[in-house]
């Protein structure tokens, strides 16, 4: 028995079939059962039994599973404290939502590691889906997600099942920003028929596709495609895309004003469905409290709390 097979058999119980797990691994399905097999023959009991609806652990298999996820667990954290060497070099691996109060959050956050070590810290933008993978199975320290408040319990459930640790840290409908110079940026309040025939700019990777096993989620962006649409994977080059094209729009989580100006942008509320988010930060469950997991925890409610003012603002300036 190696680390291997704890990978194999812990994934195993999260696709709860062969053959999702071994679409997750990357493997050949006879190679995944045949390793699952020669484990239960080495253990001397089951850990599965198999039905025709999948695979699901034994009285036996459930308390080897959480033993092996711990160990796993361990074993990450052992790899990233010997990856510093000496210790001295700060490793750290944030996956989150484009946006500009997370953006800033991180940004203070690492300003405040200790001057006399190094820093080997990956910052990662992109989507829910991928993020959880990131904290799961990728070595990720912290992420946080941005899903449909509709669909949060189905997400909540799956980190309960996988051991994540999470917590709601805004809830927040979306909001549109503009050029100042946008036909659209003197109206008070937006309807969505008002943004037809405009150009939508978009986050490329905001759609999820669709998939059978549990650790993939359907949250399809719920705003209306538009017939003109910029796809876009960097956060910067949105900014600049909405100064230059003064026709061009963006459905955003409330912006500081100072990035307003900075691009003479103008953010607006608009009336539609299903406009209804939350932000989760995840992390995997520890038995040692981390204190950077606390210190960034600490830099994202900080804007957080300045995001919460800007849409009380909002919501009093349109009545």
């Amino acid at each position: 028995m190696n680390l291997q097979h704890l990978k194999y058999t812990v994934e195993v119980y999260k696709a709860g079939s062969i053959s999702g797990a071994a679409q997750n691994l990357y493997m050949a399905q006879p190679n995944l059962s045949k390793a699952i097999k020669d484990l239960e023959k080495e253990l001397g009991f089951e850990i599965f039994e198999r039905s025709s609806e999948g695979m699901s652990p034994t009285d036996m298999g459930i308390r080897f599973i959480y033993h092996a996820r711990n160990i796993l667990a361990e074993m990450d954290d052992v790899k990233r404290m010997t990856e510093s060497g000496d210790g001295r070099v700060f490793n750290y691996k944030i996956s989150v939502p484009r946006a500009t109060y997370l953006a800033k959050a991180y940004s203070a956050f690492l300003n405040e590691i200790e001057r006399d070590r190094g820093i080997n810290a990956v910052v990662s933008e992109t989507n829910a889906q991928q993020t959880i993978g990131n904290v799961i199975s990728r070595g990720y320290d912290f992420g946080v997600i941005r899903v449909l408040k509709e669909t949060a319990e189905t997400y909540f459930k799956y980190f309960d099942v996988n051991e994540l640790e999470y917590k709601t840290i805004l809830d927040f409908s979306m909001v549109i920003v503009m050029s100042c110079s946008h036909p659209l940026a003197k109206k008070k309040v937006l309807l969505n028929e008002d943004l037809a025939g405009y150009t939508k700019i978009t986050h490329g990777d905001f759609r999820y596709p669709n998939a059978k096993n549990e650790d993939r989620f359907e949250n399809p962006e719920p705003f209306k495609d538009a017939d003109r649409v910029i796809y876009t994977y960097e956060r910067g080059s949105q900014f600049e895309l909405l100064d230059s094209l003064k026709d061009s729009y963006m459905w955003v989580s409330p912006i500081p004003g100072r990035y307003l100006d900075m691009y003479d942008l103008v953010q607006k509320k608009c009336s539609v469905k299903n406009n209804h988010y939350v932000d989760v930060a995840i992390r995997k469950k520890r038995n040692l409290q981390n204190k950077y997991d606390r210190l960034f925890m600490e830099k994202i409610e900080v804007e957080r709390d300045k995001v919460i003012k800007i849409i009380k603002d909002m919501d009093e300036a349109v009545g």
